[in-house]
């Protein structure tokens, strides 16, 4: 019997004396999240265009975030978030084509991305830069 109380009672000593850690899973979309201000240059067009875009978080996928007002042209693109990159995979939006990726650094996002416009008369890819900060 005084065996086993020595044993708990070195068993409670170590076991007092570990520090436990929990982390919290950080959401990485958190750090896209919000309103921002863009400036699109068009390669394809020579163009500028200044407007405003919102990013918000997907509840389809962990890592997906919504894009609204994508192109200045009122649609939602979908994109996916992984370590601290943006990757907008091909996909149709209200007969646009799209495709692109983005890193942000600080508080500017910076995007590449290409756009087709499938109902336009011009059988031209868009191919765009993007800077934007919230």
């Amino acid at each position: 019997m005084k065996n086993l109380f020595l044993l708990l009672t070195g068993l409670v000593f170590i076991l007092s004396s570990c520090d436990v850690h929990l982390y919290e899973a950080v959401d990485e979309r958190n750090h896209f999240y919000g309103n921002y201000s863009a400036v699109e240059k068009s390669e394809t067009f020579e163009l500028v265009s200044h407007y405003h875009f919102t990013i918000k978080k997907s509840y389809d996928h962990r890592d997906e975030i919504l894009i609204h007002n994508f192109y200045d042209v009122g649609i939602t693109v979908y994109a996916f978030v992984d370590n601290g990159r943006i990757t907008i995979p091909y996909q149709v939006q209200n007969g646009y084509e799209i495709e692109g990726t983005g890193r942000k650094y600080s508080e500017t996002l910076e995007m590449t991305f290409s756009v087709f416009d499938l109902k336009g008369v011009h059988a031209v890819t868009d191919f765009c830069n993007l800077t934007a900060r919230r």
